[in-house]
């Protein structure tokens, strides 16, 4: 029997998705096949406790509206951030123990990533399944979306943004409809497209990170736009029909937002009325909105792929040169090939915003509802990965057909890869040169940050001789294929070889070329640096004495530590750990149980325990918790995330610790003050 004749759509999709789901298990080796996990960030002080209480609530067949252990007792259920109407949480969280259910999620929602890139670029641009394919690689396995894997919500919410922009795309059979069923139709597809919308829509609001949807929102609406003008240029014959369709697609972009809001009021609503007694209600203070902003002189490192080297994970965007320089090709062609023009405008913002206080217009935008409630402007990252991945994409599918003109005489390649010809020269040099300027930029950052310090989050670090390296050989590969030139044994020669001419390089060597260079990058990413389970499975003197305590109400605890200190067992963590873990993963291991051992800032919520202080960089903590940590904190200052461990430079006085009903203090001995005596 042959498949492909009896199952054509099936063989279609079998190799492609095969081979994607190779990629990523390839790229995530370590998380797919040991039992190391994350325990670093704010995956482990944050997500883990959260999803530990979600998910015994979920086991008891409960519903979790309060949480007692953090902020002297907040709402949860409400918390958006936990995600507890997340449908892909609910299996993991039943079968799987905490670090390997965020594990197990962050690789389905990958996949799920390069899924719907793949489908996008297929729909918005007609790519063929290898160019689509390189398009998932590069946005799913690329820079931006791997280096946010320990914000489990953000990636979730990620996943389905190039989903929901291939719900609002126009695909070659919409409204190729006749004429006495065109309102029929109309109403169908208003329907279909409307509910497509709804649903990844509804499922990005229940993944729970609401910037995430606010940058899904905008992309969506500049998508939108973008193609319209597109549309507009190549449908001027019939203006009628042009403003049918996009009257259609804006109208199924509204139905579908309606009720995705429907879908998910049952935690919107409590979120929405939370939300009224948040610290950050009315929205945050400029400085605040644009704190985390991509500073102009790490451009470079956080644009260029690097061996061994790693940086604050908010600014990484990286793709292989390969990529870049596939844009710039693409994107020169924008007037001939109108459908790289979304793309092309999507890569443009995400940079353009990510810029934040260095960016004039990030001060205005900051003043404005919905830009006014969320930190961190390096998240519109994303849409520069999303669009650059497109455009790339696009960039390698003009060289599928040049090269099969070339090889093949024409005899196999589509009509439309004619009217794509192009004289390559000019997009190469470009592509080089700006590529070029970027790591000229970057040596000139290393002079620049003496004098204009980058932050303490993300400090400078000069590219090592190994990126160097990288850099070059990539560069060069790049463009010797490009270019048709390959080296040549020349006797006569002084260097006894030369460039000569050929015909064209198979594309598969660009794309192999992309692929090793991604992997070698990501190396240096979070996804890669794991450490053992006994980082969150082993119980800490300090947790295990307050797990005795079953007073009622519960006493809380109160962290004073910056974890300075050493553990006690740090000899015995060495002599058992130091032939099985690198020397990352054993200082993750160390920096994760110091933080047991304070049982600090969302731990307790983990174990049940009760504490005066806690970690929400959202609609938490509230109003009234804040205005009462004022009391305490030095000179009445104010925290809107918690962390008052980190505030406080002094033991609080005893009326406060009573009323706080707080029993434990935690803290070491760094901060002791020796004194002779005698």
């Amino acid at each position: 029997m042959n498949v492909k004749r009896k199952y054509p759509r099936i063989s279609r999709w079998l190799f492609p998705g095969l081979l994607w789901l190779g990629l990523v298990l390839l790229f995530f080796n370590k998380m797919a096949f040991s039992n190391l996990i994350l325990a670093r960030g704010d995956t482990f002080l944050y997500f883990y406790p959260y999803w530990e209480a979600a998910a015994e609530a979920l086991r008891a067949w409960r519903v979790p509206l309060w949480n007692d252990s953090l902020f002297m007792g907040v709402p949860l259920l409400a918390n958006s951030q936990v995600g507890f109407f997340y449908p892909l949480n609910w299996f993991v969280w039943w079968l799987l123990p905490t670090p390997y259910a965020v594990t197990v999620s962050i690789v389905l929602h990958v996949i799920l990533a390069g899924v719907g890139s793949y489908l996008l670029s297929r729909r918005a641009l007609r790519l063929a399944w290898q160019a689509a394919l390189l398009t998932a690689v590069f946005f799913a396995l690329g820079g931006y979306f791997t280096a946010q894997v320990e914000h489990i919500n953000q990636v979730q919410g990620l996943a389905w943004l190039p989903w929901l922009l291939w719900s609002v795309t126009r695909s070659s059979q919409d409204l190729s409809f006749s004429e006495h069923d065109r309102q029929f139709r109309k109403v169908g597809w208003l329907l279909t497209r409307g509910t497509a919308v709804a649903f990844f829509f509804a499922l990005q609001l229940f993944a729970g990170h609401t910037q995430t949807t606010f940058i899904s929102g905008v992309a969506v609406g500049v998508w939108l736009l973008a193609s319209g003008v597109t549309d507009v240029s190549l449908s001027a014959a019939n203006r009628r029909l042009w403003l049918t369709a996009y009257g259609l697609r804006f109208s199924a972009v509204v139905f579908g937002v309606v009720l995705a809001v429907l879908i998910t009021a049952v935690q919107l609503l409590p979120t929405f009325e939370l939300s009224a007694y948040s610290a950050r209600q009315g929205g945050l203070p400029p400085n605040e909105v644009m704190s985390f902003s991509l500073n102009p002189l790490l451009l470079g490192r956080a644009l260029l792929p690097s061996a061994g080297q790693s940086l604050f994970s908010e600014y990484v965007a990286f793709l292989p040169i390969v990529a870049l320089v596939l844009a710039v090709i693409a994107a020169w062609q924008w007037r001939k090939w109108p459908a790289v023009f979304p793309a092309l405008i999507l890569a443009a913002l995400g940079l353009f915003l990510a810029f934040g206080v260095f960016n004039p217009v990030y001060w205005i935008l900051a003043r404005l509802p919905g830009f006014n409630l969320f930190r961190v402007p390096a998240r519109w990252l994303v849409l520069y990965g999303l669009g650059m991945a497109l455009l790339a994409g696009a960039g390698f599918q003009m060289l599928w057909d040049r090269w099969h003109l070339h090889t093949q005489h024409g005899k196999t390649a589509a009509e439309q890869a004619r009217e794509k010809l192009w004289h390559g020269e000019r997009p190469l040099r470009l592509s080089l040169v700006l590529i070029m300027a970027l790591m000229a930029w970057n040596a000139a950052a290393a002079v620049l940050t003496r004098f204009w310090p980058v932050g303490a989050e993300a400090p400078f670090a000069a590219p090592n001789r190994l990126t160097l390296l990288l850099w070059l050989v990539e560069g060069v590969l790049v463009y010797l294929m490009l270019a048709g030139l390959r080296p040549k044994y020349k006797r006569e020669s002084r260097l006894y070889f030369g460039l000569v001419s050929t015909n064209g390089v198979s594309p598969w060597w660009l794309a192999g070329l992309a692929l090793l260079i991604l992997f070698t990058a990501s190396r240096s990413l979070p996804y890669n640096n794991l450490t053992t389970p006994e980082a969150w499975f082993d119980l800490r003197p300090p947790v295990a004495r307050l797990l005795t305590d079953d007073a009622v109400p519960p006493e809380r605890l109160l962290s004073l530590s910056h974890i300075f200190f050493d553990p006690g067992d740090q000899g015995e963590i060495n002599s058992i750990y130091a032939d099985q873990l690198d020397e990352a993963a054993l200082y993750d291991y160390i920096v994760a149980i110091k933080s047991k051992e304070i049982v600090a800032p969302n731990l307790p919520l983990a174990y049940g325990l009760a504490s005066v202080d806690g970690f929400d960089g959202g609609i938490l903590p509230l109003d009234s918790y804040s205005q009462l940590m004022r009391l305490v904190l030095p000179d009445g200052q104010m925290t809107t995330d918690g962390r008052l461990r980190e505030h406080l430079s002094a033991v609080p006085e005893a009326k406060w610790l009573d009323l706080f009903n707080g029993r434990y203090l935690i803290t070491d001995k760094t901060a002791d003050q020796w004194r002779k005596t005698g």
